[in-house]
């Protein structure tokens, strides 16, 4: 294949300008004429990331993994954080169902309920350990 590419007038300019690499160079130029002429646009992507030896290919592989680990522990948390306040919604909802107590003193017209709250006087309504509405 070298022949065939100095045969066409391909040289080797060293390691990393070999005949092969200028052959392909002058092809991409070649088809990109020819891109031209039909009205087709060529995206160039860039050619990838930089090249890392192993042991910075192996840290970076290192730091990778603890992002991940971090994004998966917060994506729990936020989960969690969601379920307690679902839960804590629900007790607020409750909280504004309840009457509040009647006080010493207070006339029953101005107690909140009236009768239905001196029903009920005997009963205390306080959120438990866990959040949970008791009476």
């Amino acid at each position: 294949m070298k022949q065939a590419l100095k045969q066409q007038g391909f040289e080797s300019l060293g390691r990393k300008q070999t005949e092969w690499k200028a052959w392909m160079e002058r092809e991409k130029v070649s088809l990109g004429e020819i891109a031209q002429v039909h009205d087709f646009e060529i995206i160039s992507l860039g050619g990838g990331r930089p090249h890392m030896d192993l042991p910075e290919y192996r840290a970076a592989a290192q730091r990778l993994e603890a992002v991940q680990e971090q994004v998966a522990a917060a994506e729990q948390d936020i989960a969690t954080l969601e379920k307690q306040k679902k839960a804590l919604q629900g007790n607020v909802k409750l909280l504004k169902a309840v009457p509040p107590p009647c006080r010493k003193g207070q006339g029953a017209v101005a107690c909140a309920g009236g009768a239905a709250a001196r029903a009920g006087a005997g009963t205390r309504s306080y959120l438990g350990r866990h959040g949970a509405l008791i009476r």
